[in-house]
């Protein structure tokens, strides 16, 4: 609906998915108005009837919605997105997606459920076709724009390791490291993950939080290869003070990696004394899948 400064509807229009106008019958519901005083319309793209075109201009493709609702080129990103046709519009799923115009992820604080009057809210990762903070505000996206490559380790403050050792063995308590690529909305895998160190006890943890995450060739002399730093190996807040005579003060830690176990899956003794933890046995995929592009690193425990 468009009013204009005294409050008369100027124009009323509703539309199906994929943006064709419905024709509303009931005349309780039909409002006397101008259809052609705004050319804004669908998604707030501009409706371009010059020389009968009647085509959403998106910015970098033309939509179609007088025949078959579609995009009348293809997808410049079509690689990314083998599994769908490049000319579908929002991957068949107008319902639930919607397109700006580009690409990536973003995360927003959302009602999650409500007990006895009381709203619980969460952090949750939603892909976008926004490319910056700034394009977020002006689709009216209220959230924290991420990037290509989300990583997400959702845990546990009592994570255990199993009785023999490993991540996910008998009696275990472990984390899950969830990867949001850069092919897309249907581009996540998850991984089984660690957060709470080999012992928490003796060597403390980092905090909840958001941060940059980075590759790097691996050095050094140790047996378990580092390639993913966060926040460039600078200081990082600990839970409740940094048991780590190595660390870098009282209340934080320096150098922390996300890395794999043990060859043989498992994680006592030092393996960790701050890190998070991959699975060894999915290190391999966990690194193909995130690359060498700087990313975010979402840590968060129950």
């Amino acid at each position: 609906m468009v009013v204009d400064s005294k409050n008369n509807v100027k124009e009323t229009i509703n539309y199906y998915p994929y943006g064709s106008e419905m024709r509303i019958q009931d005349p309780a519901l039909i409002q006397q108005t101008d259809n052609n005083w705004h050319p804004f319309r669908f998604t707030g793209k501009e409706l371009d009837k010059q020389n009968g075109l009647n085509m959403y201009d998106f910015g970098a493709r033309l939509f179609d919605v007088a025949g078959v609702p579609m995009w009348t080129s293809m997808d410049p990103l079509a690689e990314k997105y083998y599994p769908f046709s490049p000319y579908s519009y929002c991957a068949g799923d107008p319902v639930n997606k919607f397109d700006p115009d580009g690409r990536d992820w973003y995360s927003s604080l959302d009602s999650v459920g409500c007990n006895n009057g009381q709203t619980t809210w969460q952090t949750q990762i939603h892909y976008t076709d926004c490319t910056s903070q700034e394009q977020l505000a002006n689709n009216n996206i209220n959230g924290t724009y991420l990037g290509e490559t989300v990583v997400s380790f959702d845990g546990y403050y009592d994570e255990q390791l199993g009785k023999d050792y490993t991540l996910d063995g008998p009696g275990s308590k472990h984390a899950t490291a969830t990867v949001y690529g850069a092919k897309g909305a249907d581009d996540i895998t998850h991984y089984t993950a660690f957060t709470m160190t080999s012992n928490f006890d003796k060597y403390g943890a980092i905090q909840d939080g958001v941060y940059d995450g980075s590759w790097r060739a691996s050095n050094g002399t140790g047996v378990i290869p580092k390639h993913y730093m966060l926040e460039n190996g600078g200081p990082i807040n600990t839970v409740d003070g940094n048991r780590n005579k190595n660390g870098y003060s009282k209340s934080q830690k320096n150098g922390i990696f996300i890395h794999r176990t043990n060859n043989s899956g498992t994680a006592n003794g030092a393996v960790s004394t701050g890190c998070l933890l991959i699975k060894a046995q999915q290190m391999e995929n966990f690194e193909k899948h995130v690359g060498r592009n700087p990313f975010k690193v979402i840590l968060r425990r129950k």
